[in-house]
C-alpha cells in the first residue's frame, strides 16, 4: 500500500515493488491532492499485479508511475517519419495490383497502356502530388505530336483517355490516403479540334465518295452491309478452306446477332440455346465490375450454320469456338493469349512463329485470321475487321422499322450517342420517306 511522507512543504510517494521499496515527490501539494495521488498509485500496483497492466521491460517503475501507466508523450516520442512521396511509378503499379481480379483483363491492358504513354511524359519519378494543369498540357501536346502505327496523328479523344485513366487513378489514392489535394480541371485542358465521324454509308456511297477524291481510310471506317452484300461476305469466309473451321461460325453469329468480337470469344456452349432460339451474351461493358447478360434471339438462316459447328468443334472445351492443339501465332502481333492461365483473354508473351497451346480463340487469333480472308478477296480487303458486321446488323434493323427499345436490348446500348450513331437508315428508306412528302 502507499504511503505519504511530508518533508518541510512537499509529500513523497513510498511504495513496495518487487520486494523493494521505491518512492518519489510529489511536490508542494495540497494534502487532498497527495492523498488522490498515493491512491492511484495504489490503483496502478493493483492493475499490474492482476495483470491488466504491464510495465515495460524498458522503462524503471517510477517511470511508470510517474507517466501513470500510460505510453510516453509526443513530446519523448520519436518524430513522425515523413510520408514517402508517391511517384507515378508507384502509383501504376499499386493501382493496377488492387484493380487486378476485379477488371477484366482488357481493362487491365488499356489501363497499363495509358500509364505507359503518361510515364513517357512525366517519366517514372514523377511526384504525383506536385502534378499541375501545365503537366497535363505537357502530355497533350507531345501525344497529339505522336504519330500511331498507321502514320496518323493520335486524336484529342485518344489523348484525353489517358487523362482520364490518371485522373480516376488519383482519386483511388486520394481515398487510400496516398495522396492528399485535387486533381487539376480537365475542362481546362486544350485539344486540337476534332471532327466528328462520318454517317454510316453502304458499299455503293463510299466507293463512289473515293472515285470523288475522298478520303479511304475515314470512308472505309464508316461502312455498313445490306442483307444481300453481308450474305456475299459470308460466302467468301466459307469458300476460304485455308481458314480454321471456327472463322464462318463465328463471322455469321456476329453477323446475325450484332455481337461484338470481345463477347464472341468470351461465349460458352451453354450460352447457345437452339431449342429457344436464344443466344445469351457475356456482357463486361453494360455496368462498371459487374458482370451482366443479355439475350439475342437467333436468325433462322443461323440454326443451320451453329448446328452444324456444334457437331465438329473440339470436345472439352467450355469456349463455343475454341481450336484444338496448338496454333501458330500472328506474325503482326508481339502477343497472344493462352486460355490455359484461367482467365479468357489473359497469357504468356511468345515471339515469332512460335506454337502456343490454346483452347479458346483469342483476339489475336479472330482479327489475324478475318484480316487475311478479307485480304484474299479484292472487293472485302478494305473492310475493317469484325465490328463492320455490328454496323450491319444494327442498321438492318433499324432500316426494318425494328423498335429502338428492341435493338438497344439485343446489341447493349445504354446512351442515346451510341444510338444516334449506329441508328441510322439506308439511302434507299430515306429518300421513300422525303418523297412521301414532297414527291
Amino acid at each position: 500500500m502507499a504511503t505519504l511522507q511530508l518533508r518541510g512543504d512537499n509529500y513523497r510517494v513510498l511504495f513496495q515493488y518487487h520486494g523493494k521499496q521505491h518512492s518519489y515527490g510529489l511536490g508542494p501539494l495540497t494534502r487532498k491532492l497527495a492523498d488522490a495521488r498515493a491512491a492511484r498509485v495504489d490503483e496502478l500496483l493493483t492493475l499490474v499485479k492482476n495483470g491488466y497492466l504491464e510495465v515495460p521491460s524498458d522503462w524503471a517503475i517510477i517511470e511508470f508511475i510517474k507517466r501513470d501507466g500510460k505510453a510516453a508523450t509526443q513530446s519523448t516520442a520519436s518524430p513522425p517519419q515523413e510520408r514517402p512521396k508517391l511517384t507515378l511509378g508507384r502509383l501504376h503499379s499499386e493501382y493496377v495490383a488492387a484493380h487486378r481480379g476485379s477488371l477484366a483483363a482488357n481493362t487491365l491492358g488499356v489501363i497499363e497502356i495509358h500509364f505507359k504513354h503518361l510515364k513517357e511524359t512525366f517519366g517514372d519519378a514523377f511526384v504525383v502530388e506536385a502534378l499541375e494543369l501545365g503537366d497535363l498540357q505537357r502530355h497533350v501536346k507531345r501525344r497529339e505530336q505522336t504519330q500511331n502505327s498507321r502514320g496518323k496523328f493520335i486524336s484529342a479523344v485518344t489523348v484525353q483517355k489517358d487523362l482520364v485513366t490518371f485522373r480516376v487513378a488519383w482519386r483511388w489514392a486520394v481515398e487510400g490516403k496516398l495522396i492528399t489535394g485535387t486533381f487539376p480541371r480537365m475542362k481546362s485542358v486544350r485539344f486540337k479540334p476534332t471532327e466528328d465521324k462520318l454517317p454510316f454509308m453502304t458499299y455503293a456511297e463510299i466507293t463512289r465518295h473515293i472515285a470523288q477524291g475522298g478520303d479511304a481510310d475515314k470512308l472505309w471506317e464508316c461502312l455498313y452491309m445490306e442483307p444481300p452484300e453481308l450474305t456475299e461476305l459470308l460466302d467468301h469466309i466459307r469458300s476460304r478452306t485455308t481458314a480454321p473451321r471456327w472463322l464462318y461460325p463465328m463471322a455469321c453469329l456476329a453477323a446475325f446477332t450484332g455481337v461484338r468480337r470481345s463477347d464472341l470469344i468470351r461465349a460458352e456452349v451453354g450460352d447457345l440455346d437452339l431449342n429457344a432460339m436464344v443466344f445469351t451474351v457475356r456482357e463486361k461493358k453494360r455496368k462498371k465490375g459487374v458482370a451482366t447478360t443479355r439475350r439475342v434471339p437467333i436468325a433462322k438462316p443461323l440454326v443451320s450454320v451453329l448446328k452444324d459447328w456444334l457437331a465438329k468443334r473440339p470436345t472439352g472445351v467450355p469456349f463455343l469456338f475454341a481450336e484444338s492443339g496448338a496454333r501458330p501465332r500472328s506474325r503482326t502481333r508481339s502477343k497472344t493469349t493462352c486460355h490455359k492461365t484461367g482467365e479468357h483473354g489473359r497469357g504468356s508473351n511468345v515471339t515469332g512463329r512460335e506454337a502456343v497451346p490454346c483452347s479458346g480463340v483469342t483476339p489475336d487469333a479472330a482479327s489475324h485470321h478475318l484480316d487475311r480472308v478479307l485480304a484474299a478477296s479484292e472487293k472485302w480487303t478494305h473492310l475493317k475487321g469484325w465490328h463492320v458486321l455490328r454496323h450491319s446488323f444494327i442498321s438492318a434493323c433499324a432500316n426494318k422499322g425494328v423498335d429502338q427499345r428492341v435493338i438497344d436490348s439485343w446489341v447493349g446500348h445504354a446512351t442515346d450517342e451510341q444510338r444516334m450513331r449506329y441508328r441510322h437508315l439506308y439511302p434507299s428508306t430515306q429518300q421513300a420517306a422525303i418523297d412521301s412528302v414532297f414527291g
